[in-house]
């Protein structure tokens, strides 16, 4: 099989076997924003054949320094329509489809997480979140969430583990007490800090 020239180091680092199994992969990422945007690129960059970008949000000019996307010349587009360009621009021949809608529990059904192989969860909004964690878990998606990451600087203190372990997180803390009051008993993975926040 012909590797595209574009993951030749890429294939040299995971080997051939790896680079088809990203190539088929498919992944959504629910929020695109200051994480799901350079989550999205990143996986894109990985060699990931089918990428899934759900926000409902149009850029705007505070997202210009921090948002993968945004510049000044897209200010007012929508944000998952602006990302779907930019990541064709970098793999021509990866599948991206851009859904400009916010996720919650009226429109979860348009959402068959059946159909991916990973979900990522890059979303702001605490209630959406926690809707989302409980689909994610009753379809047994395999799922990661991002946690707050505002008012912080030191990367090396960036951390992954269950969400019942994320210390130091504020948002973290406040999103545990919303999954025991829905009686929620699953785990899943996050990202998140152990900095203590500026």
């Amino acid at each position: 099989m012909a590797v595209n020239p574009a993951f030749q180091r890429l294939q040299l680092l995971v080997g051939t076997n790896t680079l088809e199994i990203l190539r088929q992969s498919r992944v959504v990422v629910f929020g695109v924003g200051g994480v799901g945007g350079w989550c999205a690129e990143a996986l894109v960059r990985s060699g990931v054949g089918h990428v899934t970008l759900v926000d409902n949000d149009d850029i705007c000019v505070t997202n210009v320094n921090r948002q993968v996307q945004a510049t000044t010349r897209n200010v007012g587009k929508p944000k998952v329509a602006e990302l779907r360009d930019r990541l064709l621009s970098i793999h021509p021949r990866v599948t991206v489809e851009a859904i400009p809608e916010v996720y919650e529990l009226a429109n979860r059904d348009r959402f068959d997480l059946h159909g991916y192989d990973y979900v990522i969860d890059a979303i702001d909004s605490y209630t959406h979140k926690l809707e989302l964690i409980e689909h994610a878990w009753e379809v047994g998606a395999r799922f990661f969430s991002s946690m707050g990451a505002a008012s912080r600087m030191d990367i090396t203190k960036i951390r992954t583990g269950s969400v019942w372990n994320a210390t130091m997180d504020p948002f973290a803390k406040i999103l545990r007490k919303g999954l025991r009051r829905r009686d929620f008993a699953g785990d899943f993975q996050v990202v998140y800090s152990v900095e203590e926040p500026l």
